[in-house]
Protein backbone atom coordinates (compact mmCIF):
# COMPACT_ATOMS: atom_id res chain seq x y z
CA UNK A 1 0.00 0.00 0.00
CA UNK A 2 3.13 2.22 0.63
CA UNK A 3 3.19 2.22 -3.66
CA UNK A 4 -0.68 4.60 -3.25
CA UNK A 5 0.36 6.57 -0.21
CA UNK A 6 2.68 8.16 -2.66
CA UNK A 7 0.26 9.68 -5.29
CA UNK A 8 -1.84 12.59 -5.03
CA UNK A 9 -5.44 11.70 -5.50
CA UNK A 10 -5.52 13.81 -8.54
CA UNK A 11 -2.64 11.26 -9.82
CA UNK A 12 -4.73 8.42 -8.41
CA UNK A 13 -7.78 9.48 -10.64
CA UNK A 14 -5.44 9.90 -13.68
CA UNK A 15 -3.45 6.48 -13.21
CA UNK A 16 -6.85 4.33 -13.10
CA UNK A 17 -7.98 6.07 -16.29
CA UNK A 18 -4.86 5.29 -17.84
CA UNK A 19 -5.10 1.54 -16.09
CA UNK A 20 -8.46 1.72 -18.02
CA UNK A 21 -6.59 2.19 -21.42
CA UNK A 22 -7.58 5.81 -21.62
CA UNK A 23 -5.09 8.10 -24.04
CA UNK A 24 -3.49 11.08 -22.70
CA UNK A 25 -5.74 13.22 -24.71
CA UNK A 26 -8.78 11.05 -23.69
CA UNK A 27 -8.25 11.17 -20.27
CA UNK A 28 -7.54 15.50 -20.46
CA UNK A 29 -10.86 15.27 -22.12
CA UNK A 30 -12.89 13.06 -18.76
CA UNK A 31 -11.22 15.24 -16.71
CA UNK A 32 -11.51 18.83 -18.36
CA UNK A 33 -8.07 19.42 -17.77
CA UNK A 34 -4.82 19.95 -20.90
CA UNK A 35 -3.21 17.45 -22.60
CA UNK A 36 0.29 18.94 -20.88
CA UNK A 37 -1.27 18.73 -17.83
CA UNK A 38 -2.31 14.55 -17.71
CA UNK A 39 1.33 14.33 -19.32
CA UNK A 40 2.82 16.59 -16.20
CA UNK A 41 0.68 14.26 -13.75
CA UNK A 42 2.09 11.12 -15.66
CA UNK A 43 5.93 12.66 -15.71
CA UNK A 44 5.61 13.13 -12.15
CA UNK A 45 4.41 9.49 -11.06
CA UNK A 46 6.97 7.94 -13.13
CA UNK A 47 9.63 9.86 -11.58
CA UNK A 48 8.38 9.26 -8.24
CA UNK A 49 8.59 5.16 -9.12
CA UNK A 50 11.73 5.88 -11.14
CA UNK A 51 10.26 4.18 -14.21
CA UNK A 52 10.26 5.22 -17.92
CA UNK A 53 7.23 4.58 -19.36
CA UNK A 54 3.53 4.81 -18.31
CA UNK A 55 3.21 1.06 -19.57
CA UNK A 56 5.85 0.17 -17.17
CA UNK A 57 3.57 1.91 -14.49
CA UNK A 58 0.73 0.06 -15.03
CA UNK A 59 2.63 -2.96 -15.19
CA UNK A 60 3.64 -2.71 -11.83
CA UNK A 61 0.39 -1.70 -10.61
CA UNK A 62 -1.31 -4.93 -11.97
CA UNK A 63 1.71 -7.28 -10.55
CA UNK A 64 1.30 -5.87 -6.95
CA UNK A 65 -2.45 -5.65 -7.30
CA UNK A 66 -3.02 -2.39 -6.81
CA UNK A 67 -5.33 -1.04 -9.27
CA UNK A 68 -8.18 -3.07 -7.10
CA UNK A 69 -7.19 -0.98 -3.78
CA UNK A 70 -7.07 2.03 -6.31
CA UNK A 71 -10.49 1.72 -7.31
CA UNK A 72 -11.82 0.93 -3.67
CA UNK A 73 -10.57 3.44 -2.39
CA UNK A 74 -11.51 6.09 -5.01
CA UNK A 75 -14.62 5.31 -4.70
CA UNK A 76 -14.67 5.78 -1.03
CA UNK A 77 -13.66 9.54 -1.60
CA UNK A 78 -15.48 11.99 -3.07
CA UNK A 79 -14.02 13.74 -6.44
CA UNK A 80 -12.58 17.26 -6.46
CA UNK A 81 -13.67 19.10 -9.27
Amino acid sequence: VSIISKLTPTEMEILLLLCDGLSRQEIAEVRNITFSTVKTHINNMLSKFGLSSSRELVQMLKANNIIEIMKQLNQSQPMNE
